[in-house]
């Protein structure tokens, strides 16, 4: 295995890899090690979701029957509502008048829901969606780019989010018509236990803090433009129980893909990109350094000693660090740039890093 080349991501987040089997180039495998979603088993079903309909607006009616229909929600699992449409915004005191209602249905064992309106779609500066999940709270609505209120769900193993957390994730089916309604249901019933193929968008925008991964576009546009490259990605379970790898055995598993890699008969450029955080949502620049430092002296065994104490929370990605310094153990750590990205005094935020191998 040689080197060809190598590009990084424009993130600050990721290492990312070029190794060459021989020197046509004819495909790509990309790795891509995420902390994955718990498995279909604990997610919710459709007798823990509500739908709540707007008796006063024939579309929502509409949208609500076909939904329920699809999607084999039972009548108890459908709440009403009544008040006036057409507005984009409700007051607060609107809100919670309809809220009252919604929660006097709502049954115990209802843990999201399903809005069935386009409009109104905000309550005062909140998103309604936000609203139904938390209540109206002022502290969720941005402000510029200042925080807001954090989400009790996020990055929770809560399973049941009402009984654990007092909230109810909400979506909504958001539709201007009932023709564009039945087919957004029908494309999801549809591509339900499917990997269907899809469309990238590269996406730029005049907000400038938000456009910081648009310098790497014209990369992406050189190396895929007009290529069809068939693409392998690895999930990596960095978090969730029972199974998720210890730090050897992700250094372990990284070996094993690199010599499958080595191993191969096909005449091919295999390029490896991996993506994870560092220490957060505290910043540990000790650990992150610790790390890097590892990677660099190829130092496995104290990558494959890491504690699970040391990988709690979202530091647990540095697992797809040490499944990456597996890989690329028979390679130099040829360069690594590191930043403590600390947000806040309490030092909350995310160690971040780039680093190439060759």
């Amino acid at each position: 295995m040689r080197r060809q080349e190598f590009f990084i991501d424009a993130f600050p987040k990721a290492a990312l890899h070029l190794l060459t089997v021989s020197g046509r180039v004819a495909a790509c495998l990309a790795l891509c090690t995420f902390a994955v979603l718990p498995s279909p088993a604990r997610a919710l079903d459709s007798s823990q979701l509500a739908v709540i309909v707007n008796t006063l607006d024939p579309l929502s009616v509409q949208i609500g029957e076909y939904y329920a229909v699809r999607r084999h929600i039972i009548f108890q699992n459908v709440i009403r509502v009544a008040f006036a449409p057409g507005s984009t915004t409700l007051t607060s005191k609107e809100f919670d008048a309809i809220k009252v209602r919604v929660d006097e249905q709502a049954l115990p064992h209802i843990h999201a829901f399903a809005l069935t309106w386009a409009a109104p779609y905000r309550v005062e500066c909140m998103s309604i969606t936000s609203a139904f999940a938390f209540g109206f709270d002022p502290a969720f609505c941005a402000k510029d780019c200042k925080t807001t209120r954090p989400s009790p769900y996020f990055n929770s193993r809560a399973q049941l989010p009402f009984t654990q957390l007092r909230m109810r994730p909400t979506m909504a089916i958001a539709a201007t018509s009932f023709e564009r309604a039945r087919a957004l249901i029908d494309r999801g019933v549809e591509s339900d236990g499917s990997q269907p193929s899809g469309t990238a968008y590269l996406l730029s925008t005049s907000d400038i803090s938000r456009n910081v991964r648009s310098a790497s576009y014209p990369l992406v546009e050189r190396l895929f433009k007009g290529k069809s490259i068939p693409v392998v990605p690895i999930l990596l379970n960095t978090y969730y129980p029972p199974n998720a790898p210890t730090a050897r055995r992700s250094y372990d598993i990284g070996r094993k893909i690199a010599r499958i890699i080595e191993q191969s008969k096909s005449d091919l450029r295999v390029a490896v990109a991996a993506s994870g955080g560092l220490s957060h949502f505290v910043v540990d620049e000790n650990l992150d350094r610790k790390i890097l430092h590892a990677i660099e002296k190829k130092d496995a065994e104290t990558l494959r000693s890491l504690s699970r104490d040391e990988l709690n929370s979202g530091s647990s990605e540095i697992l797809n660090w040490v499944m990456v310094a597996g890989m690329s153990e028979k390679l130099n750590n040829d360069w690594s740039e590191y930043y403590p990205g600390r947000r806040t005094p309490a030092g909350t935020g995310t160690g971040m890093a780039f680093a190439t191998w060759s």
